[in-house]
């Protein structure tokens, strides 16, 4: 049965960062924090490694995430998860894939089966 009233607790917490570095034909950008913070990094995965039929997944917010997070914690961090299917790599080592591309999800890392940063 559902809850009532469910306790959250929550270590929420805004970061500052700069560009660390910037791709403008590739779409991409790696942002450094200005401080340090205890939470763990994503890590990005050489693309060789990649196959075809090899499984990958996006995680993005398609209704945004506000940083209200003690009155609205539940309905703000709604979040959209898409998994797909490497279908074709062509020989630059861009590959394509079967997985639709929710709003909110666009911009986001593609992880692959370790939670590593493949696209």
């Amino acid at each position: 049965p559902l809850a009532t009233k469910t306790e959250t607790k929550t270590d929420a917490k805004k970061f500052s960062a700069i560009v660390d570095r910037w791709d403008s034909d590739h779409d991409l950008a790696i942002l450094k924090l200005t401080e340090k913070s205890s939470r763990p990094s994503l890590i990005i995965n050489p693309l060789s490694p990649l196959k075809v039929g090899q499984d990958h997944a996006t995680i993005g917010h398609p209704f945004g995430v506000r940083l209200d997070f003690e009155d609205n914690l539940q309905k703000d961090l709604l979040f959209n998860f898409t998994k797909g299917m490497v279908t074709k790599i062509n020989e630059s080592k861009n590959f394509l894939s079967d997985m639709s591309i929710s709003p909110g999800n666009s911009g986001g890392p593609v992880l692959d089966q370790k939670s590593q940063v493949i696209g």
